[in-house]
Protein backbone atom coordinates (compact mmCIF):
# COMPACT_ATOMS: atom_id res chain seq x y z
CA UNK A 1 0.00 0.00 0.00
CA UNK A 2 2.47 2.28 1.08
CA UNK A 3 4.68 1.60 -2.42
CA UNK A 4 1.30 2.25 -4.30
CA UNK A 5 0.73 5.51 -2.53
CA UNK A 6 4.63 6.29 -3.12
CA UNK A 7 4.12 6.01 -7.02
CA UNK A 8 1.22 8.20 -7.18
CA UNK A 9 3.34 10.42 -5.45
CA UNK A 10 6.16 10.61 -8.07
CA UNK A 11 3.81 10.64 -10.90
CA UNK A 12 4.42 14.52 -11.56
CA UNK A 13 7.78 14.14 -10.79
CA UNK A 14 7.99 11.94 -13.91
CA UNK A 15 5.58 13.87 -15.92
CA UNK A 16 7.34 16.45 -15.57
CA UNK A 17 10.85 14.90 -16.92
CA UNK A 18 9.07 13.32 -19.71
CA UNK A 19 7.84 16.77 -21.18
CA UNK A 20 11.16 18.42 -20.03
CA UNK A 21 12.78 15.48 -22.33
CA UNK A 22 10.61 15.91 -25.24
CA UNK A 23 11.00 19.73 -24.46
CA UNK A 24 14.70 19.26 -25.06
CA UNK A 25 14.50 16.86 -28.47
CA UNK A 26 12.29 19.50 -29.87
CA UNK A 27 14.82 21.88 -29.61
CA UNK A 28 17.47 19.72 -31.19
CA UNK A 29 15.17 19.17 -33.54
CA UNK A 30 14.53 22.58 -34.39
CA UNK A 31 18.60 23.20 -34.86
CA UNK A 32 18.97 20.61 -36.90
CA UNK A 33 16.38 21.59 -38.88
CA UNK A 34 17.65 25.36 -38.72
CA UNK A 35 20.96 24.77 -39.76
CA UNK A 36 20.90 22.86 -43.46
CA UNK A 37 17.91 25.66 -43.78
CA UNK A 38 20.99 28.59 -43.44
CA UNK A 39 22.83 26.76 -46.09
CA UNK A 40 20.11 25.99 -48.39
CA UNK A 41 17.45 28.13 -49.90
CA UNK A 42 14.67 25.50 -49.91
CA UNK A 43 14.08 21.55 -49.15
CA UNK A 44 13.96 19.06 -51.62
CA UNK A 45 9.67 18.69 -51.11
CA UNK A 46 9.22 22.37 -50.50
CA UNK A 47 8.86 22.93 -54.68
CA UNK A 48 6.57 20.09 -55.47
CA UNK A 49 4.77 21.11 -52.07
CA UNK A 50 3.92 24.94 -52.83
CA UNK A 51 3.59 24.14 -56.53
CA UNK A 52 0.78 21.45 -55.55
CA UNK A 53 -1.09 24.06 -53.00
CA UNK A 54 -0.77 26.86 -55.91
CA UNK A 55 -2.79 24.84 -57.85
CA UNK A 56 -5.64 24.82 -56.00
CA UNK A 57 -8.29 26.56 -58.19
CA UNK A 58 -11.37 26.35 -56.02
CA UNK A 59 -12.61 30.13 -55.74
CA UNK A 60 -13.24 30.79 -52.23
CA UNK A 61 -10.13 29.26 -51.22
CA UNK A 62 -7.98 32.22 -50.99
CA UNK A 63 -10.29 34.57 -49.42
CA UNK A 64 -10.55 31.75 -46.37
CA UNK A 65 -6.82 30.86 -45.90
CA UNK A 66 -6.21 35.01 -46.60
CA UNK A 67 -8.46 35.60 -43.20
CA UNK A 68 -6.05 33.69 -41.07
CA UNK A 69 -3.30 35.16 -42.51
CA UNK A 70 -4.23 38.65 -41.80
CA UNK A 71 -5.79 37.83 -38.32
CA UNK A 72 -1.59 37.14 -37.99
CA UNK A 73 -0.10 39.57 -39.55
CA UNK A 74 2.05 41.95 -36.93
CA UNK A 75 -0.90 44.83 -36.92
CA UNK A 76 -4.10 43.33 -36.23
CA UNK A 77 -2.53 40.75 -33.76
CA UNK A 78 -0.45 43.05 -32.08
CA UNK A 79 -3.76 44.61 -31.33
CA UNK A 80 -6.10 41.14 -30.42
CA UNK A 81 -2.87 41.00 -27.80
CA UNK A 82 -3.14 44.54 -25.85
CA UNK A 83 -7.25 44.30 -26.32
CA UNK A 84 -6.70 40.45 -25.15
CA UNK A 85 -4.21 41.69 -22.39
CA UNK A 86 -6.25 44.53 -20.96
CA UNK A 87 -9.47 42.36 -20.97
CA UNK A 88 -7.46 40.19 -18.35
CA UNK A 89 -6.11 42.77 -16.91
CA UNK A 90 -8.73 44.73 -16.01
CA UNK A 91 -10.73 41.52 -14.94
CA UNK A 92 -8.03 41.41 -12.23
CA UNK A 93 -6.20 37.85 -13.93
CA UNK A 94 -2.97 39.51 -14.02
CA UNK A 95 -1.15 36.15 -14.52
CA UNK A 96 -3.30 35.53 -17.42
CA UNK A 97 -2.76 38.89 -18.53
CA UNK A 98 1.43 38.75 -18.34
CA UNK A 99 0.94 35.23 -19.92
CA UNK A 100 0.17 37.50 -22.88
CA UNK A 101 3.80 38.69 -23.15
CA UNK A 102 5.43 35.44 -24.42
CA UNK A 103 3.48 36.11 -28.14
CA UNK A 104 5.93 39.23 -28.36
CA UNK A 105 8.88 37.02 -27.15
CA UNK A 106 8.03 35.02 -29.44
CA UNK A 107 8.47 37.19 -32.23
CA UNK A 108 11.50 38.79 -31.20
CA UNK A 109 13.03 34.97 -30.82
CA UNK A 110 11.81 34.17 -34.72
CA UNK A 111 13.27 37.48 -35.36
CA UNK A 112 16.86 36.78 -34.02
CA UNK A 113 16.34 33.31 -35.91
CA UNK A 114 15.89 35.05 -39.27
CA UNK A 115 18.99 37.06 -38.87
CA UNK A 116 21.11 34.16 -37.99
CA UNK A 117 19.49 31.82 -40.56
CA UNK A 118 19.21 34.36 -43.47
CA UNK A 119 17.34 32.15 -45.80
CA UNK A 120 16.25 33.97 -48.81
CA UNK A 121 12.37 34.28 -50.04
CA UNK A 122 11.18 32.06 -52.47
CA UNK A 123 12.05 33.41 -56.11
CA UNK A 124 9.31 34.16 -58.39
CA UNK A 125 11.29 32.62 -61.19
CA UNK A 126 10.19 29.50 -59.28
CA UNK A 127 6.65 29.82 -57.83
CA UNK A 128 3.86 32.28 -58.07
CA UNK A 129 4.85 35.06 -55.33
CA UNK A 130 2.14 37.79 -54.54
CA UNK A 131 4.08 38.47 -50.59
CA UNK A 132 7.35 40.60 -51.00
CA UNK A 133 8.55 41.21 -46.94
CA UNK A 134 11.90 42.05 -46.75
CA UNK A 135 13.53 40.28 -43.88
CA UNK A 136 14.56 36.66 -44.47
CA UNK A 137 11.95 33.97 -44.92
CA UNK A 138 13.10 31.29 -41.99
CA UNK A 139 11.13 30.45 -39.71
CA UNK A 140 7.78 32.75 -40.49
CA UNK A 141 7.05 35.33 -38.19
CA UNK A 142 2.96 35.12 -39.44
CA UNK A 143 2.82 31.65 -38.17
CA UNK A 144 5.28 32.09 -34.80
CA UNK A 145 2.53 34.88 -33.53
CA UNK A 146 -0.71 32.80 -35.12
CA UNK A 147 0.98 29.75 -32.91
CA UNK A 148 1.53 31.55 -29.79
CA UNK A 149 -1.72 34.14 -29.71
CA UNK A 150 -4.42 31.89 -30.94
CA UNK A 151 -2.78 29.15 -28.33
CA UNK A 152 -2.69 30.77 -25.66
CA UNK A 153 -5.65 32.07 -26.13
CA UNK A 154 -6.81 28.36 -27.04
CA UNK A 155 -5.48 27.41 -23.84
CA UNK A 156 -7.05 30.04 -21.69
CA UNK A 157 -10.30 28.62 -23.02
CA UNK A 158 -9.60 25.66 -21.04
CA UNK A 159 -9.12 27.29 -17.47
CA UNK A 160 -11.28 30.18 -17.86
CA UNK A 161 -15.19 30.05 -18.19
CA UNK A 162 -16.45 30.80 -21.02
CA UNK A 163 -19.86 29.62 -21.41
CA UNK A 164 -21.44 29.01 -24.86
CA UNK A 165 -18.55 30.94 -26.44
CA UNK A 166 -15.83 28.50 -25.45
CA UNK A 167 -16.32 25.94 -28.68
CA UNK A 168 -16.47 28.70 -31.10
CA UNK A 169 -13.39 30.63 -29.57
CA UNK A 170 -11.70 27.32 -30.10
CA UNK A 171 -12.37 26.34 -33.66
CA UNK A 172 -11.74 30.20 -34.50
CA UNK A 173 -8.16 29.58 -32.50
CA UNK A 174 -7.19 26.42 -34.36
CA UNK A 175 -8.55 27.95 -37.40
CA UNK A 176 -6.09 30.99 -37.30
CA UNK A 177 -2.81 28.90 -36.00
CA UNK A 178 -3.90 26.16 -39.11
CA UNK A 179 -4.08 28.03 -42.30
CA UNK A 180 -1.43 31.00 -41.52
CA UNK A 181 1.02 28.72 -42.39
CA UNK A 182 -0.82 27.58 -45.60
CA UNK A 183 -1.78 31.34 -46.60
CA UNK A 184 1.92 32.45 -46.38
CA UNK A 185 3.26 29.02 -48.69
CA UNK A 186 0.05 29.99 -51.38
CA UNK A 187 1.14 33.86 -51.34
CA UNK A 188 4.56 32.53 -51.98
CA UNK A 189 5.79 34.29 -48.66
CA UNK A 190 7.43 31.08 -47.45
CA UNK A 191 8.14 27.37 -48.08
CA UNK A 192 7.30 24.95 -46.80
CA UNK A 193 9.67 24.05 -44.34
CA UNK A 194 9.56 27.82 -43.00
CA UNK A 195 6.32 27.09 -42.04
CA UNK A 196 7.09 24.02 -40.21
CA UNK A 197 9.98 25.49 -38.78
CA UNK A 198 7.77 27.86 -36.81
CA UNK A 199 5.18 25.73 -36.01
CA UNK A 200 7.87 23.68 -34.28
CA UNK A 201 9.37 27.20 -32.59
CA UNK A 202 6.11 28.41 -31.74
CA UNK A 203 4.67 25.51 -29.80
CA UNK A 204 8.22 25.25 -28.04
CA UNK A 205 7.87 28.75 -27.02
CA UNK A 206 3.56 27.73 -26.07
CA UNK A 207 5.29 25.15 -23.63
CA UNK A 208 7.06 27.69 -21.96
CA UNK A 209 4.33 29.93 -21.54
CA UNK A 210 1.93 27.22 -20.46
CA UNK A 211 3.85 26.25 -17.85
CA UNK A 212 5.01 29.38 -16.42
CA UNK A 213 1.02 30.20 -16.05
CA UNK A 214 0.18 27.20 -14.56
CA UNK A 215 3.23 27.48 -11.96
CA UNK A 216 1.89 30.50 -11.13
CA UNK A 217 -1.38 29.61 -10.84
CA UNK A 218 -0.21 27.57 -7.94
CA UNK A 219 1.40 30.29 -6.05
CA UNK A 220 -1.22 33.36 -6.69
CA UNK A 221 -4.60 32.85 -7.44
CA UNK A 222 -5.36 34.18 -10.90
CA UNK A 223 -7.65 36.80 -9.44
CA UNK A 224 -4.09 38.27 -7.48
CA UNK A 225 -3.58 42.02 -7.51
CA UNK A 226 0.00 43.21 -8.28
CA UNK A 227 0.27 46.05 -5.72
CA UNK A 228 -2.47 47.79 -3.54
Amino acid sequence: MHKRRAGWRNQPQVLALAIAGVWLAGVAIFVVLAYPASEYSRFPADLWLTLKLQSISWPLFDPFITSAETLASPAVASASLLVTSAAMWFQRRRNEAALLIFPAAGWLLNTGVKQLVERPRPSQALIRVTAFPSDPSFPSGHVIYAVLLFGIILYLSTVIPTGWARWPLRVFCVYCMTFTGVARVYHGAHWPSDVYGSLLEGLLVLVVAVTWHKFQSRRRPAGFQLGT
